[in-house]
Formats: C-alpha cells, sequence, structure tokens
C-alpha cells in the first residue's frame, strides 16, 4: 500500500514534489508514494489536488496515521 504524501505548499515548491512523486510512480513504476493533497491556505485546489486545509489543520491532517 502505498503512503499518502500531503505536500504543505502551494504551485511553486509544492507542485515540484508532486510532479517528481507522479513522475516517479508513472516512468519507474514506484508506488511507494502517492500524493493525497495539499494544505494550503489560500486554494481549495493546487495542481489538480485538493486543498485538505490550511497550515492551522496541519496537526489535526497528521493525526490520521495513513497521511505522511
Amino acid at each position: 500500500m502505498s503512503k499518502k504524501v500531503i505536500i504543505i505548499g502551494g504551485e511553486g515548491n509544492g507542485g515540484v514534489i508532486a510532479a517528481c512523486i507522479e513522475d516517479n510512480r508513472k516512468r519507474f513504476g514506484d508506488l511507494e508514494w502517492e500524493v493525497t493533497g495539499f494544505v494550503n491556505d489560500y486554494e481549495t485546489q493546487v495542481c489538480g489536488y485538493p486543498v485538505l486545509g490550511g497550515t492551522d489543520d496541519v496537526q489535526e491532517l497528521l493525526k490520521n496515521p495513513d497521511y505522511h
């Protein structure tokens, strides 16, 4: 089962991280990580992924043992 990653950020550096994870999944079959969504204070969607909450929600999101 893939580890579900929540990226803190936006389309800049966060988008690069998401693209690297997706590239590894598609090109190399590396299914260790899966982008679940983003934490962002300003948007509702980043790079096609849902925003799961703002920076104030990080601690609550990380209580879910499935999220990394």
